[in-house]
């Protein structure tokens, strides 16, 4: 299933690789139902960050949901601590519970007296301090997956739509191709997050740099396999070296 939806993911929002089907549309052409995609290096950590967020929240729910804020909490005795997974006595409403936790704080000695949160509808179901710690870090580490997907998948989006509004309403020029950037940091498979180093010249003889979003090529990609050495880039006229977008899909490379 995880694979499924990664596929689907890559697939829906990074777009299509090289050697995809005739139906395939390439990333940044204009479509009746969007146009751009999200680049692959800001979709594959969007993913991944969604990932770990299900990953963390899940695991800190599964080490105590009840632990945070509405567990009963009471003082237990370490009675015993064999193949050093402490067991630890505690009572609750007049009844015996005895636990053992996995935890093995080297501080920690028989008949010393610890902390114990327990699950008040069923007392057995307890842990340590540290082990409802750990819950709540899972989870605000999950939440903070949250926070980190949703902003990279927003301005994913802002930037999208930046680009189909410069396509539609910019000034098209025709930059020079200065380099290819492949950055290692982004990997899917053997391939790399390619971008597309560019310049042109305005009337005024000043000199703009843009840089492509990027696309999934293989490593060792070079300025001589390009069909071209311009492509077209559309360009805010009173903020060009800001507010821009690179047309690299019109050189299907």
């Amino acid at each position: 299933m995880v694979t499924r939806g990664y596929s689907w993911y890559m697939r829906n929002v990074v777009g299509p690789l090289p050697g995809g089907g005739p139906g395939d549309k390439p990333r940044g052409t204009r479509t009746g139902g969007g146009g751009l995609r999200l680049s692959p290096m800001a979709a594959t950590w969007a993913a991944a960050l969604a990932f770990m967020k299900v990953l963390f929240i899940v695991t800190g729910a599964l080490l105590g949901p009840l632990y945070i804020g509405r567990s009963g909490v009471t003082t237990g005795t370490i009675v015993s601590s064999p193949n050093f997974h402490p067991q630890i006595s505690f009572q609750v409403d007049g009844q015996t519970y005895t636990i053992t936790t996995t935890e093995n704080n080297p501080s920690w000695q028989i008949g010393q007296e610890v902390k114990v949160s327990y699950n008040p509808r069923n007392p057995q179901q307890a842990t340590t301090g540290l082990s409802r710690a750990v819950a709540i870090i899972f989870v605000g580490v999950g939440v903070s997956c949250l926070v980190g997907a949703l902003l990279l998948i927003g301005f994913g989006l802002r930037r999208q739509h930046t680009g189909r509004w410069l396509i539609d309403h910019g000034q098209r020029v025709d930059a020079t191709i200065t380099g290819v950037i492949q950055s290692p940091l982004s990997q899917v498979g053997t391939q790399l997050q390619t971008s597309l180093n560019c310049q042109w010249t305005s009337p005024d003889r000043v000199v703009h740099t843009f840089r492509s979003t990027g696309r999934l090529r293989e490593r060792g990609y070079q300025l001589s396999h390009l069909p071209s050495d311009t492509v077209p880039v559309y360009v805010d006229p009173a903020r060009p070296d800001s507010r821009y977008h690179v047309d690299d899909a019109a050189l299907n490379w």
